[in-house]
C-alpha cells in the first residue's frame, strides 16, 4: 500500500502531539499525510479504508540495542550475517518494532570488520523491520565492567582514532558507538565520532561523574542500559547515573537505555530514572538468542559493607509494614541504590507498601550527599522530605541477556513507572528516534513522518504492524480479513 493510492484507518484513536485523540490516519505513498490537505488540493477521497476497530495506533516501536533472536546472535553466527539479520528483522515485527540497530558485543577486529560490512542500513517492509545501522557495544570499555563482554578482547584508545578504524574498519555502517570515557584518549574519539554522525553511547564504564559530564561535553547523548555495568549511584558521586540531573550540562539532550524486563532492573529503579528525566528515556530490549531460544544468565554478587543498615529491599518494606515511617540520613550509611535491589532508598517509590507515608532525612551540605542525589530523591518522593540530618560498598554483578520481547517490555514499564500510556509509548518510540536524531522521520505520526506505526488493543498487545505504508504483520485471521486486499500481510 506503500504508493499513490490514499489509505484511511478509521474508528480508531492515535497517538499524536503527546496525546491520545480520536482522529483518522490517513497515508499516502509510505508517509503520512493531512487529509485536509488532499480533500482541497486533490479533491479526492480514499481509495482504501482500514477498520480499526476501536483500536489504538501507536508509531512504530524502535529498538535501538538488540544483540539478535530467534536463535541468532549477532556477534557468533558470522557467516551468515545477511540471514540472521533477515530473521531477527522479520521476527520483530510481531512485537510492533519497525526500526533497529543490530547490536555487536566486544569481539576481535576480525569478527567487526566481517559483520559490519554486511549490516547495511536499510529500509524496512514485508521483508523485516528497518535497519537503522550497527550498534557496536565495545570493545573500548572498562575491564571492572565488563559484565558479560570478554576480557581478553577488551582494547584501549592507545592509537587515538586509529585505534577505532583498526577494530571496526570502514565506519559507515554504525550508527551508535558504546564506550568508557574514562579510557585515555576517549574525549578526542568522541569528538571524530561525532562529527562523522555516529552516536556515541556511555556504558560497561566506572566513571565518575565529571568525567561522564566531560563526555556529554564532547557530545556523548547515550548512556547505554541505565545502572547495568556501571557504578552503581552514590550519593557523593553518583557516575554516569548522574547525568540524568546534572547542572552542569544540559541534560535535556542525554538518553538512556532501560531494561525493563523485571530482571535487569528492579521497578523502583526505573521510577526513580523515569521521575528524574522522563523525556530521556527508551528501552532496549537487551535480546539475545534467548528470544526464540533458550535462557541463559549467570550472576556473581561481591558485598563489603559497613553502617546503619544493609537491608534489602524486601526487609526494609517489611518494616514499613511494621510501622517504621522514617528513614534517617537518605543515601548515608545504607547500602547504595543498585537496579536489581534499591535496599532502603527503593522506599522512596515501592509499589508493594505506601510510599506516601515514607518520610526520609537527607543532609544537604554539598559534601555527604550530591546535589545530582538531593535531586534525584526530591523528584522520586518530593512529599517525602524533612529537615536535613547532620559504608563503603562495592557491588559487581553479571547478568547477561533478556527474554523479554519489546511490547512486554512497554508493558511492565508502563505498570512499574506507573507512567501514562502516552509516556510509555514515546518511550518505545519518539525517545530512540529523536536520539539518533531522527524524529522528523521515525517515532511520530506527524505529517510527513514515515507511515512506520503499530495497531495495539487495550493490553498493548500488538495487533498489526505497518512499514511505509504496508501492514507486515498481523497477529489473526480477523485481522487480515479486515486489511485491503494490496494488505499482503
Amino acid at each position: 500500500m506503500g504508493d499513490s493510492k490514499l489509505t484511511q484507518f478509521f474508528n480508531c484513536k492515535i497517538l499524536r502531539d503527546h496525546q491520545i485523540i480520536d482522529e483518522h490516519l490517513w497515508i499516502q505513498n509510505g508517509k503520512i499525510v493531512d487529509p485536509e490537505k488532499i480533500f482541497y488540493d486533490e479533491r479526492r477521497m480514499a481509495d482504501f479504508r482500514f477498520d480499526c476497530g476501536g483500536k489504538l495506533i501507536a508509531p512504530g516501536f524502535i529498538d535501538i540495542q538488540i544483540n539478535g533472536g530467534f536463535g541468532v546472535d549477532f556477534s557468533h553466527d558470522i557467516d551468515s550475517v545477511d540471514k540472521n539479520v533477515s530473521i531477527v528483522a522479520r521476527g520483530i515485527l510481531a512485537h510492533g518494532v519497525t526500526s533497529f540497530c543490530p547490536t555487536l558485543v566486544t569481539s576481535e577486529p576480525q569478527v567487526y570488520k566481517k559483520v559490519l560490512s554486511r549490516l547495511r542500513k536499510t529500509p524496512g517492509g514485508k521483508h523485516g523491520a528497518t535497519v537503522l545501522g550497527a550498534h557496536v557495544e565495545g570493545p573500548f570499555i572498562s575491564p571492572d565492567k565488563k559484565g558479560a563482554h570478554s576480557l581478553s578482547k577488551i582494547v584501549t584508545f592507545d592509537k587515538g582514532f586509529d585505534s577505532v578504524r583498526e577494530v571496526y574498519g570502514n565506519l559507515s555502517n554504525i550508527a551508535i558507538i558504546t564506550l568508557a570515557p574514562e579510557l585515555a584518549g576517549s574525549m578526542e574519539v568522541i569528538d571524530k565520532l561525532v562529527e562523522q554522525g555516529i552516536t556515541v553511547s556511555l556504558g560497561h564504564s566506572s566513571a565518575d561523574i565529571n568525567i561522564a559530564e566531560e563526555a556529554v561535553r564532547h557530545g556523548a547523548s547515550l548512556i547505554t542500559h541505565l545502572f547495568n555495568a556501571m557504578l552503581p549511584f552514590h550519593h557523593r558521586d553518583p557516575g554516569i547515573i548522574g547525568l540524568l540531573s546534572s547542572d552542569n550540562i544540559d541534560s535535556s539532550k542525554v538518553y538512556y537505555g532501560i531494561i525493563a524486563d523485571g530482571v535487569h532492573t528492579h521497578p523502583s529503579a526505573l521510577r526513580i530514572a523515569n521521575s528524574t528525566h522522563p523525556e530521556g528515556n527508551f528501552l532496549p530490549t537487551f535480546l539475545a538468542v534467548r528470544l526464540g531460544g533458550k535462557e541463559r544468565y549467570s550472576r556473581v554478587l561481591i558485598i563489603s559493607y559497613s553502617g546503619h543498615s544493609s537491608a534489602d529491599i524486601h526487609i526494609a518494606e517489611e518494616a514499613v509494614r511494621h510501622g517504621a515511617s522514617l528513614i534517617t540520613h537518605l543515601f548515608n550509611a545504607m547500602l547504595p541504590f543498585h537496579h536489581r535491589d534499591p535496599g532502603i532508598i527503593g522506599l522512596l517509590s515501592s509499589d508493594n507498601i505506601d510510599s506516601s507515608k515514607v518520610y526520609y532525612g537527607i543532609i544537604a551540605d554539598g559534601v555527604h550527599t550530591h546535589p545530582s542525589a538531593l535531586r534525584i530523591a526530591n523528584s522520586t518522593h518530593p512529599e517525602g522530605s524533612i529537615t536535613p540530618f547532620n559504608g563503603c560498598v562495592q557491588f559487581f554483578m553479571s547478568l547477561t541477556g533478556s527474554i523479554t520481547p519489546f511490547n512486554g517490555c512497554v508493558q511492565f514499564f508502563m505498570r512499574s513507572t506507573r507512567c501514562s500510556l502516552v509516556h510509555a509509548l514515546e518511550v518505545a518510540s519518539l525517545h530512540p528516534a529523536k536520539a539518533l536524531g531522527l524524529e522528523q522521520h521515525k517515532g511520530t505520526l506527524d505529517f510527513g513522518a514515515d507511515a512506520d506505526f503499530v495497531i495495539l488493543d487495550e493490553g498493548l498487545h500488538v495487533y498489526s504492524t505497518w512499514i511505509a505504508g504496508d501492514c507486515v504483520y498481523t497477529d489473526t485471521e480477523t485481522t487480515r480479513n479486515r486489511c485491503p486486499a494490496e494488505c499482503h500481510c
